[in-house]
């Protein structure tokens, strides 16, 4: 069917879809300008460290965290039961951000089975039990996500595809909804760098909150330097459709039959800041 004849609700399903079933336009491998080499600094070393347990499959000491009082509060409880249940790399933020709400607080939910984890992150009172909204997911040992018909669907339905420059010598592409130029989830911008693709979608136009804005955002929040965890092979896709639901999803690569994910519902820079914060606490490799 030609785009022109896609009403807005089916345009906006049709990119959320695409986007969720994983693959964050990595299929479409834009032309990308080389980034400068990353230069000397802790997270580059922690990342070699890494980089050389995913081609081993052995875990050195170094990466190990001591104490869960390192890590982020809310999920100083649950490290030690992770521990014990799971026999592949644990990984768990050191950063979390304030519920900025008052008299609010996170609430974690754990859910273990054979090899694999999920933890639902909400947000309730403390006066309450349960959970007002939930805010993310993270979840280890997921399969590897699918690769994505996002570039193919766009070029059969008669999408244009022009060249972008973004921040830090990045090139991407950017893909325009043919006769919906002001729908929200119209246009697209992919890009790729050493190890990662990225999907970002949002409102059409420059200014605050369109596409071209959030991966401004998100390639100046990354930096040029001190790359973290681009070390390794992963996949970061951000879509907002409108009604306040931004929702960041990345993906990572822990070792050779183990994936992470992380999904979050709010600031993609934060979902940044969370997800680079992630440290290796233990846990045998699967094999």
């Amino acid at each position: 069917m030609p785009m022109g004849k896609l009403n807005k609700e089916k345009l906006i399903v049709l990119l959320v879809l695409s986007v969720v079933i994983g693959a964050s336009g990595c299929s479409s491998n834009p032309k990308t300008s080389s980034i400068d080499q990353i230069k000397n600094s802790p997270a580059q070393a922690q990342d070699q460290v890494l980089s050389q347990a995913i081609q081993s499959k052995k875990w050195p000491e170094e990466l190990s965290l001591t104490s869960p009082s390192k890590l982020a509060p809310p999920f100083q409880t649950i490290s030690e039961e992770l521990l014990k249940t799971s026999d592949f790399p644990i990984f768990l933020p050191t950063y979390f951000p304030s519920p900025n709400v008052k008299d609010m607080k996170w609430s974690l939910n754990l859910k273990t089975g054979k090899n694999n984890f999920t933890i639902e992150i909400g947000k309730g009172l403390l006066s309450r039990k349960g959970v007002a909204y939930e805010a993310g997911i993270l979840s280890g040992n997921v399969r590897q996500p699918d690769e994505s018909p996002l570039k193919k669907q766009f070029e059969s339905e008669n999408i244009g595809i022009n060249s972008i420059n973004l921040p830090n010598g990045i090139k991407g592409k950017e893909f325009l909804a043919d006769g919906y130029p002001n729908v929200v989830g119209s246009n697209a911008i992919i890009w790729k760098t050493d190890k990662w693709c990225f999907f970002v979608t949002a409102s059409p136009g420059n200014g605050s909150g369109s596409t071209v804005d959030y991966a401004h955002q998100i390639v100046n929040t990354l930096g040029k330097n001190d790359q973290g965890f681009l070390a390794l092979p992963g996949k970061l896709s951000f879509i907002y459709t409108g009604a306040n639901h931004p929702l960041t999803e990345i993906y990572w690569k822990a070792n050779d039959s183990t994936w992470y994910c992380f999904n979050w519902s709010g600031d993609p820079k934060e979902a940044i800041q969370i997800w680079r914060s992630m440290a290796y606490i233990g846990g045998e490799n699967v094999k």
